[in-house]
């Protein structure tokens, strides 16, 4: 898993930061997805539960969380290896879409690896780039791209990083 500098400190702070939701929240899109989890958890309760994991070297939980997904929960993730589950799993309880997890969890498409994508994000007004942290697929660009042209968006919208606050457009 890829974390960025800019998402570091809510992380330390054990804080489950969901990149797509936020975007979602500031331009209105609807690129992200909430799912299901075995035992009716939330999806901050499994990110909980995998940084305590991680950390804390408290992995029973989490490997019993592991074996209770199914296709109630994510499509055929019956069919992939427990690492692979996981990797779904973070990226379920982050709420990314299911095709970005399928980009990111099980094609294997980073960061460095996404070319095309990447240099379509380029071409985006950088108050937009900025906002962007996570791994995207060639579809959910496609659909953000589609979303943000048909709200016609003050680009002049201001976002202060540093305490994560955004401003409503003027």
């Amino acid at each position: 898993m890829i974390i960025l500098f800019e998402n570091y400190k809510k992380l330390k702070d054990n804080v489950n930061f969901k990149p797509a939701v936020y975007f979602d929240n500031i331009y209105g899109t609807k690129l992200s997805q909430q799912y299901t989890f075995p035992d009716n958890l939330t999806s901050d309760e499994i990110w909980n539960i995998n940084t305590n994991c991680t950390y804390n070297n408290r992995c029973k939980k989490l490997k019993e969380i592991i074996q209770k997904l199914d296709s109630s929960h994510f499509p055929d993730i019956e069919k992939y290896s427990n690492n692979t589950k996981w990797n779904i799993l973070c990226g379920m309880a982050s709420e990314f879409n299911y095709d970005d997890i399928m980009w990111f969890s099980v094609n294997k498409i980073w960061h460095m690896h996404n070319t095309e994508v990447n240099a379509e994000l380029k071409k985006l007004p950088d108050k937009i780039q900025r906002n962007i942290s996570w791994v995207m697929c060639p579809k959910t660009l496609n659909k953000m791209k589609t979303q943000l042209k048909n709200r016609k968006l003050n680009f002049k919208k201001i976002i202060d990083y540093n305490k994560y606050k955004s401003y409503s457009e003027q």
